[in-house]
């Protein structure tokens, strides 16, 4: 092999190797609840943690399998995360579109037996990476909705071709010199 065809496929395989485009993401919810509003008798606080490939666009319930982080804790001691789920359009209230729950067991209670509060976050809040608060019912009710994204590197196309059409041009031109 010549240097000068060593040197192009060096340069084939630096340009495939280093030429990554963003081509997905993968995006982190937080929730931390802080509420102290009353439901049932009982009061709660607590934080989940997850990730999905994409922005959440519709209506969502997270596994509790899904759940990176969750910790929950009632008036009545340590509860148990049941699945959050992320919501759109409810009635009520109207200056909120996007609603995020924090789902609680309270310690003791049977299967059936459970809290939901509900957060509710500016228009726009799911689909975008930021932290966002909500405090519609005052500081009995209050959250912070942290969105992150990372960004998954993979081979841009035009590299991918690049480096092809150099390995298929080395090919040929070996083929030639026998």
């Amino acid at each position: 092999m010549t240097i000068k065809t060593k040197l192009l496929c060096a340069a084939a395989a630096v340009l495939a190797a280093t030429a990554m485009t963003p081509a997905g993401a993968a995006v982190t919810y937080t929730l931390d609840a802080l509420s102290t509003f009353q439901i049932g008798g009982i009061t709660a606080s607590g934080a989940y943690t997850f990730t999905v490939p994409d922005f959440i666009h519709a209506d969502t319930t997270i596994a509790v399998a899904d759940l990176t982080t969750c910790s929950v804790t009632t008036s009545a001691g340590p509860g148990t995360c049941l699945a959050p789920s992320f919501r759109y359009g409810l009635d009520e209230p109207t200056s909120a579109d996007e609603v995020a729950t924090l789902k609680v067991s309270p310690p003791g209670a049977g299967p059936n037996d459970w809290v939901e509060y509900y957060y509710y976050f500016a228009p726009g809040s799911f689909e975008h990476v930021g932290t966002y608060g909500s405090d519609f019912f005052g500081t009995d009710q209050q959250a912070i909705l942290t969105v992150t994204a990372t960004a998954v590197d993979e081979p841009s196309p035009l590299a991918l071709l690049a480096a092809g059409l150099g390995a298929a041009g080395v090919l040929a031109r070996r083929s030639r010199r026998r």
